[in-house]
């Protein structure tokens, strides 16, 4: 997964370039009205509630759920395939004619013996068991790999989901800070607007003074609106992936500048990722399924018990019983061509697990680099946005002791919003790197 564009979907790239006036907390004017309209709504659900929910929730873990229950059944039949098999029979027959023979003993008395009745009845109990059957053996062991390689492929799909539902988290979160500095930076648009008013009125401003105050409340509520529709995509994805709706008021945050554990503590860290894990079992799988196939050419050995009722018994006993034993040994080409591509399919498998431990090394690091530079990146848009909000509040003194124009006054608070919203998605980010760094490094659970 590329880390490198954690940047761009926190907060729409539009939002810095809906550039309005922006709120100076030294600024009387500002009213808290909006604020404190937040602050009345409920709190929004924490990021472990979004995950527990997800776990429980998403559609992908319940497949992968759904995928465990068939691989156990696989394997059940692979079992129950090789268990002795009772089966019973009975037939009806109507012959034309009923078959007998008369046979005098030594008295002269004579004995009639049926050999076959009009109505002949025939029923016969069989039990079929096989005794030696190598590859049928071998292939529950198989299936067993399968049902392993499912219970870990549900973990990969469980930790997939929670990056999702992590990056739908801080971008519902950071989306609603953005949104508050709107609405304050609206309020003091219109403070400005009102000022300008006032001066024009006393020919101390222009027609277009005016019209630029009446811009910067338009850029304003462009910048809101941005805001708003990426806070209601968040949203909406996070009560897709968890059934929790994000409503309420998001928590206030502040991103931590501590720097990650050393990069060399977390090398071994990758060999033990689900998905290497699966990686590894699914070449386990391969290689069972390769040996199973070819072991198609070994001979199956059997046997089989009868006993058989009938009233057409000729000149035997009813019931009577019989057993066998039989060996069976077939060479069959295809047998040959199926194991064969069981052998190219293991060299996939194989390849396959080279690339997810080169992929697990290469996010962990990227989720330590990533942290690294956000960590840097957050300290200077602090600096920024403290610089800007200083120079918007001194801008706003030095117009209203006619030292500067009302266009300077605009610039400085265009240019402190910028500086405000880039300060948020920088902190959101950082947040966001330090737990995709945690869940890069999750260890899975060796079935």
């Amino acid at each position: 997964m590329n880390l490198r564009f954690f940047g761009s979907f926190l907060i729409l790239p539009s939002i810095i370039g809906a550039l309005g006036a922006r709120a100076q907390e030294a600024s009387p004017e500002a009213p808290p009205a909006e604020v404190a309209k937040d602050e009345a709504l409920p709190t929004m659900p924490t990021l472990a509630d979004f995950v527990t929910a997800g776990a429980a929730h998403a559609a992908a873990n319940l497949e992968a759920e759904a995928i465990i229950g068939q691989r156990e059944r696989e394997h059940e039949q692979a079992i129950l395939g090789l268990l002795p098999v009772l089966s019973a029979n009975a037939a009806y027959t109507r012959n034309q004619t009923e078959a007998s023979v008369s046979i005098p003993d030594a008295t002269g008395r004579v004995t009639s013996i049926v050999i076959t009745p009009q109505n002949q009845l025939d029923f016969t109990v069989r039990l079929d068991a096989t005794l030696v059957d190598v590859g049928a053996f071998y292939g529950i062991g198989s299936a067993s790999l399968r049902v392993e390689s499912a219970q870990l492929s549900k973990q990969a799909t469980e930790l997939d989901v929670e990056r999702e539902v992590t990056q739908a988290y801080w971008q519902r979160v950071a989306a609603e800070a953005v949104v508050r500095s709107a609405e304050r930076s609206i309020a003091v648009a219109i403070e400005n607007r009102r000022v300008v008013a006032v001066r024009k009125e006393a020919d101390l401003a222009s027609e277009l003074d005016l019209d630029r105050a009446d811009s910067a409340i338009a850029r304003a509520k462009q910048t809101l609106a941005d805001a708003t529709l990426s806070k209601s995509l968040a949203a909406r994805k996070l009560r897709t992936l968890t059934g929790l709706a994000a409503d309420g008021a998001a928590p206030t945050f502040e991103a931590k500048l501590e720097p990650a554990a050393p990069l060399q503590s977390l090398e071994d860290r990758a060999a033990n990722t689900p998905s290497v894990l699966l990686a590894a079992k699914n070449v386990e799988s391969a290689e069972a399924s390769e040996t199973v196939s070819w072991l198609g050419l070994v001979p199956r050995i059997s046997a089989s018990a009868q006993e058989r009722f009938t009233n057409a018994a000729g000149f035997g006993p009813s019931p009577v019983y019989s057993i066998a034993l039989q060996a069976e040994w077939r060479l069959d080409p295809a047998v040959i061509g199926r194991s064969r591509t069981e052998g190219a399919t293991l060299k996939v498998a194989q390849a396959s697990h080279a690339r997810a431990v080169s992929a697990a090394n290469a996010a962990i690091e990227d989720a330590w680099l990533e942290v690294e530079s956000r960590t840097e990146a957050v300290r200077s848009a602090r600096s920024e946005a403290l610089t800007a909000t200083r120079a918007a509040a001194n801008a706003k003194l030095l117009y209203q002791a006619n030292k500067a124009s009302q266009l300077e006054v605009i610039t400085a608070d265009r240019d402190a919003l910028a500086a405000e919203v880039n300060r948020i998605q920088a902190e959101a980010n950082l947040e966001l790197s330090r737990a995709l760094l945690l869940l890069a490094q999750r260890q899975g659970t060796a079935p």
